[in-house]
């Protein structure tokens, strides 16, 4: 019988969608210069930076698979993360 699992391919369901198993977005700046911070640099800074908790930071990037971005990135998938309808 012929198996239909890929071996080292390691899929995970999660909230209804598919992640593979090494699920770490790369940062996506372009701009020269713009500091790349870690998820929990930004999550320390978070009420300065964002107005809001540290959980909210971290639960945002997380949902996102963001482990490092730039200040600005953060923002805009933290506003992203609190407007979204609840279900």
């Amino acid at each position: 019988m012929a198996s239909t699992e890929t071996t080292g391919s390691f899929v995970e369901k999660k909230n209804g969608k598919n992640k593979a198993a090494a699920d770490t977005k790369a940062p996506t700046s372009k701009k020269e210069g713009a500091s790349v911070y870690k998820a929990e640099e930004l999550a320390a800074g978070a009420e300065e930076a964002f107005g809001t908790t540290q959980e909210c930071v971290l639960a945002a990037l997380r949902q996102d698979g963001i482990t490092e971005c730039t200040k600005e990135e953060a923002d805009k998938i933290v506003k992203a993360f609190r407007g979204r309808k609840v279900e």
